[in-house]
């Protein structure tokens, strides 16, 4: 059974506030976290990112300079500096072409525990994923959600002054052969890991903005959030909260 946090009553439910942005630099995301992370913590509701990235690479604490295959020369050469980030997972490539979500909030208010909140964050992506076609599913023993033994989606967790942060990374359509970088072990430990994409599930294009409206939709159910206001944003990213340049919703 899906664990998830004690119902309440809508007067007692927080909020959820997303911010529907473009592309924006990992640092500026990393940023905005713990910017938001301060926040938050006053005022008891959450927030929900959802962005592109350029190239980048990040670790995480089960990751490794040894899952990287190309030496530091090589990746100057791609424009690539390994960030070691505190949160859980490997080694995540970040491209265009994939959507990423960052969730931020009191992790007593998401979840009984950060293994019931992993779940519970799983439950949803799976949920929305098969919206599209795509069957992904969770493995007890990675990080991530899978399709036929490729990983379509990276999941990781960062939790500092009992507050959440970061959540996941879905390959949407990116092109996959920077990909190849990256080494690390497979589901069966033997193989590399290998990745895919929901349009090669499909074999189709996902329409973005449906695919964003029913994470928001999923992600606000699985944690019995109530709706908050969206913003966007069309110049950039800047510090939170005037990053909302256009308020959409309410």
């Amino acid at each position: 059974m899906q664990p998830a946090p004690v119902d309440l009553t809508s007067e007692d439910r927080s909020s959820l506030t997303t911010y529907l942005l473009g592309m924006v630099e990992v640092e500026d995301i990393l940023a905005a976290q713990r910017r938001l992370i301060f926040e938050l913590e006053e005022s008891g509701d959450v927030a929900l990112i959802l962005c592109e990235h350029a190239l980048a690479l990040t670790i995480g604490r089960s990751g490794s300079r040894a899952h990287i295959v190309p030496d530091d020369d090589e990746l100057k050469i791609e424009g690539l500096t390994p960030k070691w980030v505190q949160r859980g997972g490997g080694c995540w490539l970040h491209t265009p072409g994939q959507l990423a979500g960052y969730l931020i909030g009191k992790l007593p208010i998401l979840a009984n525990s950060a293994q019931d909140y992993m779940h519970t964050l799983e439950h949803a992506l799976v949920r929305v994923m098969a919206d599209f076609d795509v069957p992904a599913k969770g493995d007890l023993a990675h990080d991530g959600l899978y399709v036929s033994g490729k990983r379509v989606a990276a999941l990781g967790v960062s939790v500092f002054r009992d507050m959440v942060h970061y959540g996941f990374l879905l390959n949407v359509g990116p092109y996959m052969r920077p990909f190849e970088q990256l080494e690390e072990p497979g589901l069966d430990e033997t193989r590399s890991l290998k990745q895919t994409s929901m349009e090669a599930v499909r074999v189709r294009p996902v329409p973005p903005a449906r695919l964003r409206s029913r994470l928001i939709e999923e992600i606000r159910d699985a944690f019995k959030l109530e709706p908050g206001p969206v913003f966007t944003e069309t110049s950039g990213f800047s510090p939170l909260p005037e990053v909302g340049k256009r308020h959409v919703s309410q």
